[in-house]
């Protein structure tokens, strides 16, 4: 099938908007703000998964994808807690941190992910690999943008 006019002038983007925000006491909240556009060469669907952590490293699924132009990784751990957590459930979930990392260096570079929080970059290569050391079985939602 033929590409129109208007899907050759303007191809898929991604667009990033983020802000963080840095509070000290005493002072006011400094915005750290991120905005962007590119366009992607690729016109494959993203790869979005549920996926859960164990405590050994494992490859991490990546599916389909073969050129990624950002990987976006939130950790769930404790999202969906009905009532307020024991004890000892919200040690468990202050524990459960992703570590993604790269074959030949996850002993010395991991990429954190602490429970709540996400992460986005674009890899070099998907041959990337993830755990949770402390808890088995922590939801995580992992997306592949293609690049």
């Amino acid at each position: 099938m033929a590409e129109s006019a208007t899907e050759q002038k303007h191809p898929d983007r991604l667009v990033v908007v983020e802000t963080a925000y840095y509070q000290q006491v005493g002072h006011l909240p400094l915005a750290i703000e991120t905005r962007f556009s590119k366009p992607l060469e690729s016109r494959e669907q993203l790869y979005q998964r549920q996926l859960k952590t164990t405590q050994e490293w494992e490859s991490l699924d990546v599916g389909w994808i073969k050129s990624v132009g950002m990987l976006l990784l939130k950790n769930c751990a404790g999202k969906d807690l009905q009532e307020n957590p024991s004890e000892q459930l919200a040690a468990e979930i202050a524990s459960s941190t992703i570590e993604l990392g790269i074959p030949d260096c996850r002993s010395s570079f991991t990429i954190l992910v602490p429970p709540g929080e996400s992460a986005r970059f674009c890899p070099s290569s998907l041959d990337l690999l993830v755990r949770c050391k402390n808890v088995a079985n922590v939801p995580y939602v992992l997306t592949l943008i293609p690049g």
